[in-house]
């Protein structure tokens, strides 16, 4: 049988492996979503996108590790290392890689909290809580706003037609669709692709990638389109 023990690695790459692998483990994987009620429909639940996995070991950490319960191949000498690491792990500002071996679990994490003390009648080890949340990349990108002069006017020739402005679109308003309806707002789930069909808006999420909510004239739901795609009539 294959060992089986808890490695962290921290940011400089320095990888060590829990004292005593926990009696158990658990995985909680979830999908984030949110409910609406579609006209002609009832309630829905839209999907997005995959929660944040949250991982907690609760095990002890020996005074010294020449104790016969120790399950580590190569263990820190005593406690108080690796107190100092996983103290350490958690104030840093980069993540720590999470793996299981003897298993697929590989995820990097971010220590949350790491709580340690002894228990009446237990003078020999440490008990502990360490909890980590999976940790994701991200950067944000410097976007540039172009705005207009002030004060600028713009001379518009005799006889030349103004645009009629555009029509404020909501909740019951008809309009003409030429664009690809998708599953939610989010832009997942993308479906057929309309052309010059009547329909009406109804629902309506402001800040999203497909804002609207469109059905048939009957009531019959179709799906989320952008707002480039609607024109109201």
């Amino acid at each position: 049988m294959d060992h089986v023990g808890i490695y962290l690695t921290n940011g400089s790459n320095k990888t060590i492996e829990l004292p005593v692998t926990p009696a158990e483990l658990m995985v909680k994987g979830e999908v984030d979503g949110d409910t609406a009620t579609v006209l002609g429909l009832g309630e829905i639940k839209r999907y997005t996108t995959r929660k944040l996995i949250p991982l907690s070991i609760e095990s002890t950490l020996p005074l010294t590790s020449d104790v016969h319960w120790v399950t580590a191949q190569n263990p820190l000498p005593d406690a108080q290392s690796y107190i100092d690491w996983l103290t350490a792990a958690r104030d840093a500002d980069k993540p720590v890689r999470f793996v299981l071996s003897g298993t697929k679990i590989n995820v990097l994490t971010k220590i949350d909290s790491f709580e340690y003390g002894f228990k009446p009648g237990n003078s020999v080890e440490y008990q502990y809580t360490l909890a980590l949340t999976e940790w994701r990349e991200y950067k944000a990108k410097r976007m540039t706003v172009k705005t207009a002069p002030s004060g600028k006017k713009i001379a518009v020739k005799k006889g030349t037609a103004r645009a009629a402005p555009a029509k404020k679109l909501g909740i019951g308003s008809k309009v003409v669709a030429n664009g690809q309806l998708f599953r939610d707002s989010y832009g997942g789930g993308p479906g057929m692709k309309e052309h010059n069909v009547k329909l009406k808006i109804t629902l309506v999420a402001p800040g999203r990638a497909r804002p609207y909510h469109v059905a048939t004239l009957g009531g019959l739901p179709q799906g989320w389109v952008s707002a480039s795609s609607l024109k109201g009539v």
